[in-house]
């Protein structure tokens, strides 16, 4: 009995020193800034509401409309997906080396088919 007590004392010890005496590992993730994580620069970020004037899947780009301007938007093919010609929307996008990328495409419910400005 006093054996295996000595035995399970010793590896006790044992694993308590190994992991006290333990050299730290260098954190191999890098710290430069990713597509996903990049951060966006003050002032860059802007929004557009409108109607969705052309859908080009190809270039993954649509074309946003609204009585004072129009733009082109870059979008990924998860927020394309579900919009047509005709649609109101607002987006909220970041520039990026001049082009306009989408952060958020919000569909403006029951404004399908509306004029974009006043009649007169």
């Amino acid at each position: 009995m006093k054996k295996y007590l000595l035995l399970v004392v010793s590896l006790i010890i044992i694993l308590t020193l190994s992991v006290a005496f333990a050299q730290p590992q260098p954190l191999t993730k890098s710290a430069e800034p990713t597509e996903k994580n990049q951060p966006i620069e003050k002032g860059s970020v802007g929004s557009i509401s409108g109607e969705i004037t052309r859908i080009n899947k190809p270039d993954m780009t649509i074309t946003v409309q609204n009585p004072t301007q129009g733009m082109e938007i870059s979008v990924t093919a998860r927020q394309i997906k579900g919009l047509e010609v005709g649609d109101r929307v607002m987006v909220k996008y970041h520039m990026k080396e001049g082009k306009a990328k989408a952060i958020r495409i919000t569909k403006l419910p029951g404004m399908q088919n509306q004029p974009l400005s006043k009649p007169k």
